[in-house]
C-alpha cells in the first residue's frame, strides 16, 4: 500500500516533508514502545490504535476483492472455453 506514496515522495520534496510531519508522532510512540524514549506520544499512540485495525481491514478487503476478480475471470474463461 505504501508503494505509490513512496514513489510520489521521491519526486516531491513537499510531500516528503508533509509525510515526515505526520509520521513524527508515530515514530515517537514507537520509540517509547521499544524503550528508547521515556515518554509516550499520545497522538502517535492514537495513530497506532486506529491505524493497525484500519490497515488490517484494507488488506482483507484488497485480498477478497482480488480473489473475487480472479474467480470471475477464471469462470468467464472456463465458460467461454466450454462453448
Amino acid at each position: 500500500m505504501a508503494s505509490p506514496l513512496v514513489a510520489a515522495m521521491q519526486v516531491s520534496p513537499s510531500l516528503s516533508s508533509l509525510v515526515e510531519v505526520l509520521a513524527r508522532p508515530w515514530v515517537r510512540h514507537m520509540e517509547y514502545e521499544e524503550g528508547i524514549a521515556e515518554a509516550d506520544d499520545p497522538v502517535g499512540h492514537l495513530m497506532t490504535a486506529l491505524g493497525l485495525p484500519l490497515c488490517s481491514v484494507v488488506a482483507l478487503l484488497h485480498h477478497h476483492i482480488l480473489n473475487a476478480v480472479l474467480v470471475a475471470l477464471m469462470t468467464t474463461v472456463t465458460w467461454r472455453a466450454l462453448k
